[in-house]
């Protein structure tokens, strides 16, 4: 996890540009795939699609509860400015 954040922090800061190189990716995305699809291996098409909703139902709430957060929060908190933005004199 702080490797992670280490990376994250280096990169956004612009200290660090970069990313993997296609070579290491696109094995990397097959690997992953295969490994995913395998799972599904031998089950119903019933089974399939309670699995598909279930998915869906997760990646909705993973969506709406941020998004939820972020509108309550920016009408309780003022802000004068965009971020970024310098404020005249």
């Amino acid at each position: 996890m702080g490797a992670t954040l280490a990376s994250s922090g280096l990169e956004l800061s612009g200290i660090v540009q970069g990313a993997a190189p296609a070579i290491i990716l696109i094995p990397a995305n097959i690997i992953l795939g295969t490994m995913i699809g395998l799972r599904f291996k031998g089950i119903s098409l019933s089974e399939l699609r309670a699995s598909l909703v279930d998915g869906l139902a997760g990646f909705i709430i993973a969506m709406v509860m941020p998004a939820v957060t972020a509108h309550i929060l920016s009408h309780g908190v003022p802000v004068d400015k965009p971020l970024g933005v310098e404020q005249e004199r």
